[in-house]
């Protein structure tokens, strides 16, 4: 057993052995395959809302006037780490996410992208489901929107996509917008809103139920591992009505399967570090020279062909990134998509934005994604596999 998994399970509480699963690399993959090291997965699973009652007191929480000035809260970053930095890194903050347009102006990325790395297999991949309705190009992509959550006494927000999983009922984000690695606790209250518009819940609300993460970025924080998989219970919305005496009240409407609702990016892995990729988010938080071009209000987008980095301090050995992009704080968790086809508002998902990078001074210019690989299937397959009712 890794020497991380007590101090876990003591902090976690009910967290039970049977709970940590160690999962080998899929089957076919060699460890000379891999880019260059882990090549088993340490999936941990951890409880977040499942119980009805549980579920009530989250919703409950998460009420229209608590929901309509969320985003006065603070946007997720990027823990701080204990580790000292080999080498000086300029101004490597957790990501925001940011476009300089609306991502329905964007022509869609060429799908055209480099050969596979060397010693790797062909791709993994799981094809996205169909959005509900069809969506016109002018229409924001439904599956990706915001998380809310609490740590402590204090509310946080990052952003999020729904992905195409057997349960009907999984959400891809940053690691740390669902695991507090300073407390060795997952954050509370947590709820994803797809197609987040300002104090509204379009397509429902969706209350965490279990979290999938790697169990290297849960006890070291390590950010190879900044990803994580939420499987979500059915959603509801929040229904306005008036009572007897004219009032305006609220009732709970369920609204059932988060992929029946707005669909599921697909997913793939191991396509190598130098892909032609778009990177979506709610930036909002301030650049470097203390200029606030994003409010987090609307989705922002940037794309590029992504490049290999690494990073000491964060334990990064195998991140990837791309140039050219000013996100900041709360785009955290927002997807990175290959493939991306704007008509429909669907792609593969190989990437979330995790860190954020200052290289030239005055504002951020590189964001930076865990690569996906054999190790993501594994906790892909295990948040998927877990039942919701």
């Amino acid at each position: 057993m890794s020497p991380r998994i007590p101090r876990i399970m003591s902090a976690l509480g009910g967290l039970t052995a049977a709970s940590v699963i160690i999962m080998s690399a899929f089957s076919g993959m060699s460890a000379a395959a891999e880019p260059s090291r882990k090549i088993t997965a340490e999936v941990m699973s951890v409880p977040m809302a499942r119980t009805g009652a549980d579920v009530a007191k989250v919703e409950e929480y998460w009420r229209p006037d608590r929901l309509s000035k969320a985003d006065n809260s603070t946007p997720k970053t990027a823990d701080p780490k204990p580790v000292a930095p080999a080498r000086a890194e300029v101004g490597s903050t957790a990501v925001t996410a940011a476009a300089k347009a609306s991502p329905t102006a964007a022509a869609a990325p060429s799908t055209t992208e480099s050969a596979t790395a060397p010693g790797l297999p062909a791709p993994w991949t799981v094809q996205p489901a169909p959005p509900a309705k069809a969506l016109p190009v002018s229409t924001t992509p439904r599956t990706i929107g915001k998380v809310f959550f609490r740590i402590g006494a204090k509310e946080y927000w990052c952003s999020a996509s729904a992905v195409r999983a057997q349960n009907r009922s999984l959400v891809a984000t940053a690691g740390h917008c669902a695991f507090d690695v300073r407390s060795g606790k997952p954050v509370e209250y947590w709820i994803f809103v797809p197609n987040y518009r300002p104090g509204q819940q379009p397509d429902g609300i969706y209350v965490g139920h279990t979290l999938s993460l790697h169990l290297d970025y849960a006890g070291k924080g390590d950010y190879d591992y900044d990803y994580a998989f939420i499987t979500v219970n059915k959603g509801f919305k929040w229904q306005a009505q008036k009572d007897a005496k004219g009032q305006l009240t609220y009732r709970r409407v369920s609204v059932g399967y988060l992929q029946d609702n707005v669909g599921g990016q697909g997913i793939t892995a191991g396509r190598g570090t130098t892909v032609a990729a778009t990177a979506f988010g709610y930036p909002a938080g301030a650049q470097p020279d203390g200029s606030r071009p994003y409010d987090g209000h609307s989705l922002k987008w940037c794309s590029g062909t992504t490049k290999k980095v690494v990073s000491p301090t964060y334990q990064l050995e195998q991140g990837i990134s791309i140039k050219e992009c000013d996100f900041t704080a709360g785009a955290s968790g927002g997807p990175w998509l290959v493939v991306y086809n704007a008509g429909t508002g669907l792609g593969f998902l190989d990437g979330i934005n995790s860190l954020s990078w200052n290289r030239k001074g005055g504002k951020n210019d590189e964001i930076s994604s865990p690569y996906f690989n054999t190790i993501t299937q594994a906790i892909y397959n295990r948040a998927q596999s877990i039942a919701i009712n």
